[in-house]
């Protein structure tokens, strides 16, 4: 949505806007969030435990070849990118093979990856490791669950997460009702 989605770059502080390429407003987001001075990440499609996938999803079938080509599309559909996070994914980032396919991509290209840890049993860490590829995780997910009280308790739980540590990592959707409680 162009107007949800200008409302999350609108949002104050470490924001960075994580675009999902291919939708119909994708490119000019990409540019209000450049304007407006927010890092930006490719949401990058990966299959998720169910089979409803986005259009040019990478998906634990594909040959070496087909991912990468994928892969360099959906970059090259970011340009503005300065790093990766998985949208979905769960049925992909388990798999050794092709998360180092998709780390030596982006160290080629000295991008970041961000895992929304979609499951537990993601080996992303240890690729982006053997890649030399900065990475870190989602330490919360703040719209799981899409009513305001559940959303700030989410949110209380990321502020006192980085108060402990420093830093924390929130994830969240351009949802009216996310918006909402992030704008207060």
């Amino acid at each position: 949505s162009l107007r949800q989605g200008g409302r999350a770059i609108d949002l104050p502080g470490a924001v960075t806007c994580s675009i999902l390429p291919g939708a119909p407003h994708s490119q000019q987001l990409a540019q209000q969030a450049k304007d407006a001075g927010k890092e930006i990440m490719l949401h990058l499609p990966m299959q998720g435990s169910v089979h409803k996938i986005e259009p040019d999803s990478l998906s634990p079938e594909m040959t070496e070849t087909d991912f990468r080509e994928i892969l360099r599309r959906q970059l090259g559909a970011m340009p503005a990118a300065v790093g990766v996070n998985n949208h979905m994914g769960s049925s992909v980032t388990p798999l050794p093979d092709q998360m180092n396919w998709l780390m030596d991509e982006l160290a080629d290209r000295a991008l970041y990856f961000v895992d929304s840890r979609t499951t537990h049993l993601t080996v992303t860490a240890e690729a982006a490791h053997t890649h030399n590829v900065a990475f870190t995780e989602r330490d919360v997910f703040l719209d799981n669950d899409e009513d305001p009280a559940a959303i700030e308790k989410a949110f209380q739980q990321l502020i006192r997460k980085a108060k402990k540590r420093g830093q924390a990592i929130g994830i969240a959707h351009a949802r009216r009702s996310t918006l909402v409680v992030l704008e207060q």
